[in-house]
């Protein structure tokens, strides 16, 4: 990331953040949300986001919406615990699944988790939760409506499949045997109907291939990270393996999800969103996400030098910058900023300062 080094009185500061602020980027108040914040993850549409904490006994998962005061700590995870969101396309609702050490059972067990927590709201239902000996581990496949809070959670083991459904207006997750059985696997599905419900048929599979350029991409940094693994970066080789894993589940997920869509007027099966059975219909049509028709934002470090009579003092600060071109206009977000998350849709800004978390809306 380039460095800019500015040199500026205090007056002469504050009239170009002024004038930046009328003529570029426009954002709201600044928003505190935690302390000792590692990890972001927002809600695509920037209705609300997730991070992760570090606290004396683990990790915390926090959730945090717009219209609430501040982040709230929604559950416990062990250290050496991964996690991979799956947020709702609609709704500030997020399927969490989660995987950690279960020493209480077994050496190297394994504890398979899946929480459902609603960032608007503050509140966390726990969906699943089973350990499983080494290698019993399973494969979880989650594939969420585009509309509905409606999700098809597969569990893939090494001698077959089991199913649940999270069914619309429902906080559990519900068996779903018409998808257990094995003429029903032979389907391809899910693809996702103008209505937001999952249909399954006898029609070919269409994976993206820049998703599977995705994951070789995470598996090349794994393999990076493994050549150069000594102590002092073990936790950075945790952290690579686990975007793999996220990368994979990604993947896995998404090919599911991209079925290639039959005909409108096709024979196919519906998952019923709120009740877990199959049924024929004809296919009214496939799903069409909206584009997203934004300005191209960016962050972007700066190095600033404040002067104060024959004192200068010196700071990183975090800049919004519109569009891609060189000497394109940037707006200030903050002085001493760290890390920054700008939302799927440029709608707002989280960042850290001293490892506290901060959040601040973006105005169209």
């Amino acid at each position: 990331m380039k460095t800019k080094r500015l040199r500026v009185g205090i007056s002469s500061l504050i009239a170009l953040l002024a004038a930046g602020a009328m003529a570029q980027v426009q954002m709201g108040e600044a928003k505190p949300v935690d302390i000792h914040v590692t990890r972001v993850d927002w809600q695509p549409a920037g209705l609300a986001l997730i991070y992760a904490k570090e606290v004396e006994t683990g990790i915390a998962i926090g959730a945090f919406g717009p219209s609430r005061y501040e982040g709230k700590e929604m559950l416990m995870l062990s250290k050496d615990a991964t996690f991979s969101p799956y947020w709702f396309e609609k709704q500030a609702s997020v399927m969490l699944s989660t995987r950690q050490s279960a020493p209480e059972v077994g050496k190297d067990c394994q504890r398979v988790s899946l929480y459902l927590i609603d960032a608007d709201t503050q509140k966390v239902n726990r969906l699943f939760d089973e350990v499983y000996r080494p290698g019993d581990e399973p494969k979880v496949i989650i594939n969420n409506s585009p509309l509905l809070r409606h999700s098809i959670v597969t569990m893939r083991f090494k001698d077959g499949s089991r199913h649940f459904v999270l069914c619309q207006g429902n906080n559990s997750l519900v068996p779903c045997p018409d998808l257990d059985r094995p003429e029903a696997q032979k389907l391809s599905g899910p693809a996702w109907s103008v209505d937001g419900t999952a249909v399954y048929g006898d029609f070919p599979n269409l994976i993206a291939a820049k998703y599977r350029l995705e994951y070789r991409d995470q598996e090349l940094k794994v393999d990076n990270a493994n050549a150069a693994a000594t102590k002092e970066n073990l936790r950075e080789l945790k952290l690579a393996q686990q975007i793999r894993s996220e990368a994979e589940d990604l993947v896995m997920s998404r090919a599911f999800a991209l079925n290639m869509a039959p005909p409108a007027g096709t024979d196919v099966l519906e998952l019923m969103p709120t009740n877990p059975v199959l049924r024929p219909v004809k296919f009214r049509g496939s799903f069409k996400p909206e584009p997203f028709t934004g300005p191209t934002l960016q962050t972007q470090n700066g190095h600033v030098v404040v002067q104060f009579e024959r004192s200068n003092a010196e700071d990183n600060s975090l800049w919004l910058k519109l569009g891609v071109e060189k000497n394109s206009p940037a707006s200030m977000v903050a002085v001493h900023a760290s890390d920054a998350w700008l939302s799927p849709i440029s709608n707002a800004i989280a960042y850290t300062i001293d490892g506290a978390l901060f959040v601040r809306p973006i105005k169209k």
